[in-house]
Order: structure tokens, then C-alpha cells, then sequence
């Protein structure tokens, strides 16, 4: 059993992007730590051409061989509907549909998508995941990009809104799943989204590998000997500016 279990870890690694596509006008930067053999936490990019990259970020509910085989399907719709991405809300319900017919018992799946074009333009979709957070390199100020809406698998209708927004050079984007703001210290305490917004907008500045170590240090200190209890994973995108070295400037 122990042998099958590291077999499929090694194929649920396998799936992950070993590294992050090289692009002149985005800098990324991500992370993975499951908490048993299996994880239920999902990462991956699709370059659409050299001018959009979609970044997509997943979380099952739970974690261990069942969460590894419905990501798996979850990675599979994708790469054949990543063509139809333009309209995200009917690639979410598709997958969704896709959920419920091939799962006997209820499957609940954390799933955001943010497309990135080369001009600046961000377009936000999601189905139950934990808000974005967003640097603006100009004021320093982060912003949250709170997408209010049911995960795939409920059954319930849902309809998520995609939002868009425009960045401009430097501007850093944060994903991640909800293992990592709940990370609980020894009295029980998580860490909360307000610790690591904190943490977040004090190392924006910095380096994305830098960004990534003190962001995970600051939930190893919080978490101190407590155990990890659920699959962490975080994708940190820096827009870098078109080609030209120019910034975007497009309107809301």
C-alpha cells in the first residue's frame, strides 16, 4: 500500500508544471506541499499564445488518493476546453456538469481562473475559491478580488461573473488555496487572510522567490509544531509590462 501511495504521488507531481513558463511580460512563481502522499491542491498554465496565459489554482475538498483522481478529470476538462476560455462561466459549468455525472457521491472543487494578456488585461473567474490579492506596485496598496460564488459540484445552480481588471507594470498577483490562511497555530488559531495580506504587502517589493519563502515562513511560525493538515499551495504572477518595456494603460 505504501509502495501504491508514493506510486501515485509521483503521477499527481507529474501533472504539476515542472516549472513556470518562461515569458518576457510575466514573472511567476509557485509552491506545493500536500499534506499526506496525495494531495487535493491543483496548479497549472496554459499559454493561450505568446500574448495570454491562463493560471489556473484548485483545492478538493479533503485530501488523500480519492482528491488526486478528481483532479486528475478536473486537469483533463480543462486541457480540452482551455480553447473556449474566453467564456470561463460556461467552461465552469461545464466542469461542473462534468463533476456530478461522473462522481457517485459529492465532490466539492475550489477552482479559480485568471487569464493574463500581454496588454495588462486580467480577467478573474471563480467557482468558490479564496479571494485573490492584488499589489499595485504605484500606491503599495493590496486589493482583494473577492469573487463571491458556489465550488463545482453542488449540484446548485451557479452562475459565476468573471470580473476584469487592468494592471500595470509591476503589479503582483497572489493565488492560493485556503490551506494556507488556515494553517492553526497550537491554541487552534488559524493564521487568517489579514496575516497574510500583512505579509503579503510587506514583501510585494521583493524578488517572487523571496515573496513565496516569507509568506510560507510566516505560516510555519504561526503554525509552529503543530502538524500540516491541509495541502498548501500558492502561485504568485508579476505583470512585467508589454514587450516594449511600456505600461498598460487601459481603463476599468
Amino acid at each position: 500500500m505504501r509502495q501504491e501511495l508514493e506510486y501515485a504521488r509521483e503521477v499527481q507531481l507529474s501533472m504539476l508544471p515542472s516549472e513556470a513558463p518562461a515569458l518576457p511580460w510575466l514573472e511567476m512563481a509557485r509552491l506545493s506541499l500536500p499534506a499526506t502522499e496525495v494531495g487535493g491542491d491543483y496548479y497549472d498554465f496554459f499559454a493561450i499564445h505568446e500574448d495570454r496565459m491562463l493560471v489556473v489554482i484548485g483545492d478538493v475538498a479533503g485530501h488523500g488518493l480519492a482528491s488526486g483522481i478528481v483532479l486528475a478529470s478536473i486537469r483533463s476538462g480543462l486541457t480540452l476546453l482551455v480553447d473556449d476560455i474566453e467564456d470561463s462561466p460556461t467552461v465552469m459549468e461545464r466542469l461542473n456538469r462534468m463533476l456530478r455525472e461522473t462522481s457517485r457521491t459529492r465532490v466539492l472543487v475550489s477552482l479559480g481562473l485568471v487569464l493574463f494578456d500581454r496588454s495588462g488585461r486580467v480577467t478573474v473567474t471563480s467557482a468558490g475559491h479564496p479571494p485573490a490579492l492584488l499589489w499595485r506596485s504605484l500606491t503599495g496598496e493590496v486589493e482583494t478580488i473577492d469573487l463571491p460564488s458556489l465550488p463545482l459540484g453542488t449540484g446548485l445552480a451557479s452562475e459565476p461573473k468573471p470580473r476584469v481588471i487592468n494592471l500595470e507594470a509591476g503589479d503582483t498577483i497572489l493565488l492560493y488555496t485556503d490551506g494556507l490562511f488556515e494553517a492553526t497555530d497550537s491554541s487552534g488559531e488559524p493564521m487568517g487572510l489579514d496575516r497574510l495580506t500583512e505579509v503579503f504587502a510587506a514583501s510585494a517589493e521583493k524578488s517572487l522567490e523571496d515573496l513565496k519563502a516569507d509568506i510560507l515562513q510566516s505560516a510555519w511560525r504561526h503554525r509552529g509544531a503543530s502538524p500540516q493538515e491541509d495541502d498548501i499551495t500558492l502561485v504568485a504572477v508579476r505583470y512585467s509590462g508589454e514587450s516594449d518595456g511600456g505600461t498598460s494603460l487601459l481603463s476599468d
